[in-house]
């Protein structure tokens, strides 16, 4: 097992992603491939049932900007339509997720995680006053300090003091582009080291390419496309090995696009945008109320979810640690995950 197990790590790093040295929610950002977090610390009831299950979290990162309106879309609102009169997607080529919503048609592996009850959408997921740089809602998303500068990340606090080491280079950055096939790669060695019976309990991967300022229509579907064949695949393999109730994925992107389209039939950075939450004990469903696109004339999508509910359910509920002190303050848990 020894030896495996370091044939497995060996791999993993030639592959693309990088052991870094505070890892997720650091501020500005992981690796630049992907990082895993190796506590040496944290809160007592953490390492107790990390040590019992041995939980798993991978947070994915969909970098640059996705277009949460194309991705899952309210097919009844006509201020959708008005709005986009070119990159509006028609109703009869969705994929239905109920009477007013439906996934982008090129989303077949999201659906299928939502048909099976391993996918949960969270809906307009932000938080007040948002930032449209990438580096800047990057650095609220990991400080959960929404108006403040923050020196460490929610995950980091959560952790404790973690052994600083660092086996490869590369910069850490908030917006960290990968190729597509190394994406997939990247989730496949996850899921190896999982098995392998790898010590370390999170990692986080981006996907790369949703700042879709033009030809969105061009650009988005392939992305939409390798991330749900990724997921999937990633899935099959760790529910194939016995491992898929020990791990859960949360998917978010820094910020969402503009309600209405621009003139070079793309579309601008926005404001809230869907989050969604992927394992065998998640509690599969949408969640959050659709943000109303009439009041804001095509421009951020309004957030009804503050983002910290998201992460204050996967505190909670999956890592059982102390929502309040990490986050520096009590939001609602979402109950996105079953204990």
């Amino acid at each position: 097992m020894a030896d495996e197990r370091i044939r497995t790590r060996r791999q993993f790093l030639r592959d693309g992603l990088t052991l870094a040295s505070c890892g997720v929610f650091a501020r500005r950002g992981g690796g630049a491939a992907g990082s895993i977090v190796r506590p040496t610390h944290g809160t007592a009831r953490g390492r107790a049932r990390a040590a019992v299950d041995g939980r798993v979290l991978v947070i994915v990162h969909l970098a640059g900007g996705n277009d949460g309106l194309n991705t899952i879309v309210p097919f009844r609102r006509d201020a959708y339509y008005r709005s986009r009169p070119h990159l509006a997607l028609a109703p009869h080529g969705l994929l239905r997720i109920s009477d007013e919503l439906g996934f982008h048609p090129a989303a077949v592996g999201l659906k299928r995680l939502f048909d099976e009850g391993l996918l949960a959408i969270v809906q307009g997921v932000g938080y007040p006053n948002p930032k449209r740089s990438h580096l800047q809602s990057m650095d609220v998303w990991d400080t959960a300090l929404p108006d403040s500068e923050g020196n460490d990340g929610w995950m980091e606090r959560h952790l404790g003091p973690v052994r600083r080491r660092r086996e490869t280079g590369g910069t850490r950055q908030a917006f960290v582009s990968m190729p597509h096939t190394a994406f997939v790669q990247a989730l496949r060695n996850i899921e190896r080291l999982v098995a392998a019976g790898s010590p370390d309990r999170i990692y986080r991967v981006s996907l790369g390419g949703f700042d879709t300022h033009s030809a969105q229509h061009d650009r988005q579907p392939p992305l939409l496309a390798q991330l749900g064949e990724g997921l999937t695949a990633f899935v099959a393999d760790l529910n194939a090995r016995g491992n898929l109730e020990r791990v859960a994925l949360m998917v978010f992107s820094e910020f969402g696009r503009t309600i209405g389209e621009n003139g070079s039939r793309g579309t601008d950075h926005g404001g809230a945008a869907p989050v969604f939450v992927v394992g065998g004990r998640v509690a599969g469903g949408v969640y959050g109320e659709h943000p109303d696109l009439d009041g804001a004339d095509g421009g951020d999508l309004p957030y009804t979810v503050d983002f910290r509910r998201v992460c204050a359910g996967i505190l909670t509920d999956w890592l059982e640690t102390d929502a309040a002190g990490v986050l520096g303050g009590r939001f609602e848990p979402l109950k996105l995950l079953r204990t």
